[in-house]
């Protein structure tokens, strides 16, 4: 089914797009507004903890520990990461598709 929405981009209004979004039937936002509200949540409790809770010192802690975890990040390249990301992604493919029936068989 054909969802429309030209008359709500018609009757644009400042706060029109965001309305959309949330609106919209299928939406990403649908399916990852959990996840991003509780990493946005994480974020701001470490982000509030950090700047009005944590003394000098702590702070300075917490500042080297991100350091030291940022230089471990490297030891793990990207690119070998995604490539097992990929691997899987296509693996579930190819079954999906060995699957499938076939008129011809």
């Amino acid at each position: 089914m054909t969802v429309s929405y030209n008359q709500s981009v018609a009757t644009s209004r400042p706060w029109t797009f965001l309305a959309l979004i949330f609106r919209w039937r299928g939406s990403v936002w649908k399916a990852i507004w959990i996840q991003y509200s509780v990493w946005l949540g994480l974020y701001f409790l470490v982000s509030a903890i950090y700047r009005f809770i944590l003394q000098d010192y702590q702070r300075q802690i917490f500042v080297q520990l991100v350091d030291y975890t940022g230089a471990r990040l490297s030891y793990v390249p990207l690119d070998w990461m995604l490539g097992f990301f990929i691997a899987g992604v296509l693996r579930r493919f190819w079954y999906l598709y060995d699957i499938i029936g076939f008129i011809d068989k």
